[in-house]
């Protein structure tokens, strides 16, 4: 996950409750793809500020969506989840 803050002046502060995250894996099936998936939405359904979740997996990919509450904090475990 990538992530790179502005500066206070150059964007302001802006409450964004979605996080998109996609899992390439090239040549998978979508059966396969769910390894990666699956322990993923196990991990972060822990994290009580997420509201849904919802992922979808194709052949060589996934996408996961979760809408949150956001909070200052409320997305660092996410990024550490998805940085794996």
């Amino acid at each position: 996950m990538v992530t790179s803050p502005l500066p206070r002046e150059a964007a302001p502060d802006i409450k964004i409750p979605v996080v998109l995250v996609s899992t390439p894996y090239i040549g998978v099936s979508p059966e396969d793809i769910e390894s990666l998936t699956v322990p993923l939405e196990r991990e972060l359904k822990g994290i009580k500020d997420i509201k849904t979740m919802t992922s979808t997996s194709y052949e060589g990919t996934s996408s996961s969506r979760w809408s949150s509450t956001p909070t200052p904090t409320s997305l660092r475990p996410c990024r550490r989840s998805a940085s794996g």
